[in-house]
């Protein structure tokens, strides 16, 4: 059997791989601008717009990263949906009239102030920060709505896109992306499990809506999940777990993703590499 940091090694270059095919395709197409990430809840756009960006600076072309995140409307100014909750998933949450003012100007290679979304304080931040695409440079966009049209459509040359789609599959996990989420959000949301399942169901609806009907326009497909990852989170997972009521209405929930752990054993998490997209969700 593959000793462990021998399996961890092959499954994080297979990421790496791909992170590098996409940095060669743009940095090899001087026509190249602007590179657009989307993925659903924890499929790992943060880790990967970082990678990739320093991947593209590497090869030599100067490179800035845009979150749409940073566009979110104040919180009063988002649209509700029929559950009179605030939508924060589609895309009208996105103050779209300044963010094509900016990518407008990105493209023509004008300065372009990009905001700052104070998510603790839940609005924008008084700071921007100024972007000039100069001759050679690339911007790296990431966010739920990034290869979405309405987005760049018109604002963006299309012959100057990359688009990437990043999703988390296995056939072994029914959802990762949740059990990354769990862990997540409990360590640095302050979320308890129920917190995190009562909001899945709208995260799931907003990214059929959202996300997944954008995907086949991608230039490249990632599948960011690592078989090993469930020996990372197992331990963690039960403890979050046990903390849920047994008449919990999310105990079904619950005990489908013990299922699926049972039998794993958690590793020592000190085994994985200390730049994987993994530690976007692990606690350190």
């Amino acid at each position: 059997m593959m000793h462990m940091t021998e399996k961890i090694a092959k499954e994080e270059s297979t990421y790496e791989r791909a992170l590098l095919t996409a940095a060669k395709a743009v940095t090899g197409d001087r026509a190249a601008k602007v590179v657009l990430i989307t993925g659903g809840s924890c499929a790992g756009k943060t880790t990967t717009t970082k990678k990739l960006s320093q991947y593209i600076r590497d090869a030599g072309r100067r490179c800035h990263t845009v979150s749409i995140d940073d566009f979110y409307k104040n919180p009063d100014d988002v649209p509700l949906d029929e559950n009179g909750r605030r939508d924060l998933e589609g895309i009208d949450s996105i103050d779209l009239a300044y963010l094509h003012e900016c990518l407008e100007q990105l493209a023509a290679g004008r300065e372009a102030r990009i905001p700052r979304f104070d998510f603790m304080l839940k609005k924008r931040a008084d700071d921007y920060t100024p972007i000039t695409l100069g001759d050679g440079d690339v911007a790296v966009i990431e966010g739920l709505h990034a290869l979405n049209p309405i987005v760049y459509d018109r604002f963006v040359d299309e012959r100057s896109l990359y688009r990437i789609y990043l999703y988390a599959h296995s056939v072994r996990v029914s959802e990762p992306r949740l059990l990354r989420r769990l862990v997540r959000d409990y360590h640095y949301r302050d979320a308890s499990a129920e917190v995190t399942f009562s909001m899945w169901e709208s995260v799931k609806r907003g990214e059929v809506e959202n996300i997944e009907p954008f995907a086949d326009t991608a230039d490249l497909k990632i599948n960011t999940y690592f078989h090993y990852e469930k020996s990372c989170f197992v331990d963690e997972a039960r403890r979050i777990l046990s903390r849920l009521p047994q008449d919990s209405v999310y105990r079904p929930m619950a005990d489908t993703i013990l299922a699926q752990l049972a039998g794993v054993e958690q590793i020592d998490i000190g085994l994985v590499p200390e730049n994987s997209l993994l530690w976007e969700f692990l606690k350190k």
